[in-house]
């Protein structure tokens, strides 16, 4: 019997089986409980340990641009990117305030411009 080929797309659908590390639940439960990404550190290295080719990933673009679109989705996501950014904004008419709000104003921006959480990726 001749063994059968595979296409691109069924090598990508049926990867290897990677090797599997124990994973410390608990390292991963205590990071979940202060909101700290560092317990994944070590399921991030594994997963980029076996990322697919660049023929693959290509591969995968033109047989289902759907799928890679996800796919960078998640790999911006790994960077710090998010798909959605929420924002309020209150429209205020300067000339018609006194100088008075003009600097109660600025003070409370500057508060809270100060106190602001730094959501840059690192």
């Amino acid at each position: 019997m001749k063994p059968s080929k595979k296409t691109k797309q069924e090598d990508l659908k049926n990867p290897p089986a990677p090797r599997r590390q124990a994973v410390d639940l608990d390292r991963i439960q205590q990071g979940i409980e202060k909101y700290s990404r560092v317990p994944f550190t070590d399921i991030l290295r594994q997963a980029l340990a076996n990322t697919p080719s660049d023929q693959a990933i290509s591969d995968m673009s033109e047989a289902d641009p759907l799928r890679w679109a996800d796919y960078t989705t998640k790999i911006a996501k790994l960077y710090g990117y998010s798909e959605s950014q929420s924002m309020t904004v209150t429209h205020r008419v300067i000339h018609e305030m006194t100088t008075q709000e003009i600097e109660v104003e600025l003070s409370e921006l500057e508060r809270r411009s100060n106190s602001a959480k730094d959501i840059t990726p690192k």
